[in-house]
């Protein structure tokens, strides 16, 4: 049987502190968790943004809305091409020009000078200046390097750049990159490679928000840290995390480079009591080998949602809610206790096992409504003793009538009350109720009329009402009460310390 009654409003009361208690607990671990998510986010973004504002210089450097100056040219003014925007862009070591066919041109800068390389025999063979000596010149192996500029050229679109770490490249270190792009009808590709200082110090100036720290690693184990508003450097050298100054850098690549899975991702950190979210993106679209990473102090970030205020208000908002709800129950105690018998015993079945408990403080029979069978008609005392057992019910802790149930528990129905139908018993009910009791108390009772094996009875769910019910009858008020499987009137006094021991009455069944 559903769960009705006091039982049920136990279990409101109890799951309304057990929900506070809940709520409270989830709100200090939610609260932390926030926390993580917000110091997570911040940092995420950061790269992103801060990736996009090196995105922004790589177009700035190679000036990919100029392309069509190196398109139909020869090789002699394509070298010459070449030297002329190495000329305007100090910060650009070398540039490879491959095609089809391979590698087409090498162009290194050699202090103001320009050493000029082609392809020869699986090698570069270099055309240097006198001032410039063949040793200070790199040696390449093509096979390598046009294996790596093929796979970039098939891979981009016109339109389209491509970083990547030149350490993998073409042997020039982690502290040199590489920046690639189709030019003309894509035939050919350029390749710039510059000094990875023109990033960091773009990178130094840019407005980071709540990053502390901003720092670009290679997966060959070394890493660059980048501090905030530095100068302008022409060159930096990329180290080992055991050689930076910065713990927090230190400990943020000693993981990325232990554990390859945090790459891409954000992580967590504790270095001297506090705790850090660091994030990192690849910048180099072909191996991954250089990334750019960022990290923050979880206590550096702070919303709304993780502020010592909100936790306070929140938990402010907890008791309120929780005293609220205590209150709203305990106000409709009787009506919440109602909802659980509004649909009980509405069939059949459960009503033969309901009589079959037998009665007892909480039920009663009545073999009929209206008609007095030793009199052999209609009476009103057959009516109030009806209403007198609702009344009690009403006082007490509320109870079922069925009427239609001779003492014995034998289903009898309402045949002897003559009612036209179901409708017009219930009706004469209801009317009984609000005359002898009065229309306030019906939202604490509800009658349904049940077949029973053939036999009609009138189902009566009562619970306790918010005050005290008496059975008006002429000119006389009595109060009853039930007391085991009867009801019983009490005298003025016994009124008096039933209102004294009672205390405040609440509910309702509406």
């Amino acid at each position: 049987m559903a769960l009705q009654g006091r039982p049920l409003y136990k279990v409101l009361v109890g799951a309304v502190v057990l929900t506070a208690l809940s709520v409270g607990l989830i709100a200090v671990w939610g609260v932390r968790s926030l926390r993580n998510e917000a110091a997570s986010m911040a940092v995420k973004n950061a790269v992103q943004q801060l990736s996009g504002t090196v995105n922004v210089l790589v177009n700035v450097i190679s000036e990919g809305g100029d392309q069509g100056q190196f398109s139909g040219l020869d090789a002699h003014d394509l070298q010459e091409r070449v030297k002329a925007v190495m000329r305007d862009r100090p910060m650009i070591g070398s540039v490879l020009v491959s095609g089809d066919d391979g590698l087409e041109l090498a162009v290194i800068r050699k202090g103001k000078k320009f050493a000029v390389g082609k392809p020869q025999s699986g090698s570069v063979v270099w055309n240097s200046p006198p001032e410039v000596k063949q040793p200070d010149l790199p040696t390449i192996d093509l096979t390598t390097l046009e294996g790596k500029l093929t796979k970039e050229r098939h891979s981009l679109k016109p339109g389209e750049f491509s970083w990547t770490s030149a350490y993998r490249f073409h042997g020039h270190g982690e502290s040199w990159m590489t920046i690639s792009w189709l030019v003309g009808d894509g035939s050919r590709m350029l390749t710039f490679v510059l000094p990875v200082s023109a990033v960091v110090n773009q990178l130094s100036h840019a407005d980071r928000g709540e990053i502390q720290e901003l720092f670009v690693f290679w997966d060959s184990g070394k890493v660059m840290d980048i501090p905030r508003g530095q100068a302008d450097e022409e060159y930096r050298d990329a180290v080992l995390p055991s050689e930076l100054d910065d713990p927090v850098v230190a400990q943020a690549t000693r993981m990325l480079v232990d554990d390859k899975s945090l790459r891409g991702e954000t992580f967590s950190f504790p270095l001297d009591g506090e705790v850090w979210w660091a994030a990192s993106r690849p910048l180099s679209a072909f191996g991954d080998t250089m990334y750019l990473g960022a990290a923050v102090a979880q206590s550096r970030v702070s919303t709304e949602l993780t502020s010592d205020r909100f936790i306070y208000a929140f938990a402010v908002f907890i008791i309120v809610f929780g005293g609220a709800a205590l209150y709203f129950l305990r106000r409709f105690r009787s009506r919440i206790e109602g909802a659980g018998l509004r649909r009980a015993y509405v069939s059949g079945s459960e009503l033969r096992e309901l009589i079959a408990e037998g009665e007892s403080d909480r039920l009663e029979f009545k073999q009929t409504l209206r008609y007095n069978v030793k009199a052999g008609k209609n009476g009103r005392e057959i009516e109030l003793a009806s209403i007198k057992t609702v009344t009690a019910f009403l006082n007490t802790n509320g109870g079922t009538l069925l009427i239609g149930v001779s003492d014995e528990g034998e289903i009898l129905g309402l045949d002897d009350d003559k009612f036209e139908n179901d409708d017009r018993a219930l009706l004469h009910f209801t009317n009984l109720l609000g005359q002898h009791v009065g229309v306030k108390f019906q939202p604490f009772v509800n009658a349904r009329a049940v077949v029973v094996d053939g036999k009609t009875v009138i189902r009566v769910n009562c619970v306790r009402a918010d005050q005290p019910a008496f059975l008006i009858n002429g000119q006389n008020e009595e109060f009853y009460v039930r007391s085991g499987p009867a009801s019983r009137k009490l005298t003025v006094r016994q009124f008096y310390e039933y209102i004294r021991s009672s205390g405040k009455r609440t509910g309702g069944l509406s």
